[in-house]
């Protein structure tokens, strides 16, 4: 079993996404940056582009995300954004 961390996904009008997850896939400003558990702490602009969530091997969800924050520190994951869709 791979090791999980809490990440959710908070816009203006809802948590979009709370849960442990073993990875992201995000549309980073310097290009797509994968966040695995134990990840350093990191900082960055979203841009426009997709996020895949994998919960675990079998749940993987899919997201159109329009620019936001991407933080990763203390063993979880936040991003915040304006708008955002499901795939």
């Amino acid at each position: 079993m791979a090791n999980t961390y809490p990440f959710r996904v908070i816009s203006q009008e809802e948590t979009l996404f709370e849960g442990r997850v073993e990875s992201i896939i995000a549309p980073a400003w310097e290009g797509y940056v994968g966040v695995m558990a134990n990840h350093a702490p990191y900082l960055s602009l979203l841009q426009e582009g997709e996020l895949t969530v994998t919960e675990n091997r079998d749940s993987v969800h899919v997201f159109k995300v329009n620019g936001g924050v991407l933080e990763v520190s203390g063993g979880e994951a936040v991003i915040l954004t304006e708008s955002i869709s499901r795939i």
